[in-house]
């Protein structure tokens, strides 16, 4: 038989059977295009996704380890801690009373500096006192210490990449107030609600630069004496003036993100540095000022972070005597302070995803972004710490901002170290083998231990599980489509038995009649390739004309990240061509079905086993 002829005769079969061949061409064509376009749109999702995950710091395994010392502040106050607060005050009413005896005064305790409160028929130490901050700073003491070397030697034998040292430091004996507009804001000094830049700008973490990077400002540039430090977005809203937007939409979040980015560097912040009698003199002179009996008046300071003067003293000479008493009392007791202030600087050089905020009315999807998300735990400005050393005279900086022994909160959140490793596996063993689980730990397993600064494992196992689970169902309906087509071709040989016989009866042979189902086959499965190529390779397309902009915009909101990474569903690439031939492939298979299927109709009816092994043989075949 010619191949002209064989052409016809498929022709004519498309023809007698154009109704039941167009629907199921389109059926077909529609299961392996919404596979191909899932399988395309998988393949490239997974790897914008990944750009997005391994973001920030979500593409590190970090681990803390901190100090475990038991925080006596909270619960039941220790009966250790109360004793060492009695013993205190003891001493120093004894003092007070022996320095008061020499100035020829009679002393009288204050009943307001007692450590000790009562409640509930238990005590509790007052941390609001001085006596009380410093019982607390006793008995913190007695609990052994680990630095660097015990944390080094801890993770040893587990070959971390990286060990980062994270050290508290607080505004040493005083606060910092920002200015507003440039000018000193006296209002805020004592105020009973303090602004929220003054409650973000009094504690600090000082860090390894490599440990927050990721988060650094594009083309930071810091001038010389400027402290650097890295910001949560609500600490820059504050501090660039900006108003916090209130339910607002992925759009304007990012577009708010991508405007402090932009800007925050470009402007310095300054604070005021006033220990607490610096405070003192300006709260004193405020309260005078606005008592129209008091008889001494004061002239505010004309420039920023200045002290109060003494404008008009209209008090006698022993009510002087009696204030220079006082005065010389407090200096004799260690209690008398010089009045300090000093202006410092700031410059952003970072900023940092907000803390993800949950509760218990929270919904999945909350749940969901506080688990991805990334950024560092605790809601403070950090400072670069090799870039603070470069560029401020430290002796200057640690007078203001520092750690001291002497700060009772310094000793409840000492130096902790973040452990990097190289894979998800190793933290986890990490985690396992030497975290302490006890109040107090033992020195074979010093410190707690808790993933740092984001999820990377669950996250890294939540990915990979939810593609699993999306390649196979790809797979499923894949294989759904290949019975589909299979029946379908099979369907049309079964159907023909009558033409077979006539065809045999008119001398073709069966290598002719198999050479037209042949054909038939081909013909049948290009129709049904064509739209599939077309639908598979222009869908990802169309998805990503509809949706990758906002799911590029929706991802750098959810994943906090450093800037757009962008969203794609259609990059032609290897990925898509795979796709392509798990489909092109299953177009062969229906041809030797077909020889087969023309074979053994000559054996039909003849053979009963015939009609036995066939269905069973042929489903094997597929």
């Amino acid at each position: 038989m010619r191949l002209s002829d064989t052409l016809v005769l498929v022709k004519t079969k498309f023809r007698t059977r154009r109704v039941r061949l167009f629907f199921g061409i389109v059926i077909l064509a529609v299961l392996f295009s919404a596979v191909i376009v899932s399988l395309v749109a998988l393949a490239n999702a997974r790897g914008s996704l990944n750009q997005y995950v391994a973001s920030g710091l979500n593409g590190r395994f970090l681990v803390n380890a901190s100090n475990s010392k038991p925080n006596p502040l909270n619960g039941e106050t220790p009966q250790e801690l109360i004793d060492i607060a009695e013993r205190l005050y003891r001493e120093k009413l004894e003092k007070e009373e022996a320095v008061y005896k020499t100035f020829g005064l009679t002393y009288v305790e204050n009943e307001s500096d007692s450590p000790i409160e009562t409640g509930k028929g238990k005590k509790r130490v007052r941390v609001a006192t001085e006596i009380g901050r410093k019982a607390v700073v006793e008995y913190m003491r007695r609990f052994q210490e680990y630095d660097d070397k015990d944390a080094t030697e801890l993770s040893d034998e587990f070959q971390p990449v990286n060990l980062f040292r994270v050290s508290s430091a607080y505004a040493l004996n005083g606060s910092l107030y920002g200015l507003v507009d440039g000018e000193d804001d006296l209002d805020a000094i004592g105020s009973e609600s303090p602004r929220t830049i003054d409650t973000y700008f009094n504690n600090f973490l000082i860090t390894d630069d490599s440990l927050v990077e990721s988060f650094s400002v594009n083309g930071a540039t810091l001038n010389e004496g400027e402290i650097p430090v890295m910001v949560t977005y609500r600490m820059a809203e504050e501090l660039m003036g900006l108003d916090r937007l209130e339910n607002a939409s992925d759009r304007e979040i990012y577009e708010r993100h991508t405007y402090i980015r932009e800007h925050v560097n470009s402007s310095s912040y300054g604070f005021c540095y006033r220990n607490t009698a610096s405070q003192a003199n300006i709260l004193e002179a405020k309260s005078a000022n606005e008592n129209s009996y008091a008889k001494v008046k004061y002239r505010m300071p004309s420039s920023n972070c200045g002290l109060a003067s003494v404008e008009t003293d209209g008090r006698n000479e022993e009510e002087k005597r009696n204030a220079d008493l006082l005065k010389a009392i407090e200096r004799e007791l260690g209690d008398y302070v010089e009045p300090k202030q000093e202006m410092i600087v700031m410059r952003v050089v970072g900023v940092l995803p907000d803390p993800r905020e949950i509760s218990v009315e929270s919904s999945m999807f909350e749940l969901f972004k506080k688990l991805v998300s990334t950024g560092l735990p605790v809601d403070v400005p950090y400072i670069p710490r090799s870039l603070l050393e470069q560029n401020v005279e430290q002796e200057a900086f640690s007078n203001v901002i520092g750690y001291s022994e002497e700060h009772m909160y310094s000793l409840l959140s000492e130096d902790s170290y973040v452990l990097e490793f190289s894979s998800s596996e190793d933290a986890q063993a990490f985690i396992r083998e030497k975290n302490c689980e006890s109040a107090v730990c033992p020195k074979e397993t010093p410190f707690k231990l808790i993933l740092y600064g984001n999820n990377s494992v669950l996250v890294d196992q939540a990915f990979a599980g939810f593609f699993s689970v999306a390649y196979w169902a790809a797979l499923i309906v894949c294989i759904v489509g290949i019975v589909l087509l299979f029946n379908t071709v099979n369907r049309v040989i079964s159907d023909s038995q009558r033409e077979i016989a006539v065809y045999r009866a008119i001398g073709y042979s069966k290598r002719d009649i198999g050479k037209i189902y042949f054909l038939y086959s081909i013909v049948y499965v290009g129709l049904v390739y064509l739209p599939v190529v077309i639908i598979g390779l222009g869908g990802p397309w169309v998805l990503n004309v509809l949706f990758a902009d906002r799911l590029s915009v929706f991802l750098t909101v959810f994943f906090d990240t450093k800037s757009n990474l962008g969203f794609n569903f259609a990059n032609v690439g290897p990925s898509s061509y795979n796709c392509m031939e798990s489909i092109s492939t299953p177009a062969l298979i229906p041809h030797p079905i077909a020889i087969k299927k023309v074979w053994y109709s000559g054996l039909s009816g003849r053979y009963p086993w015939v009609d036995l092994i066939f269905p069973f043989f042929t489903s094997l075949t597929g």
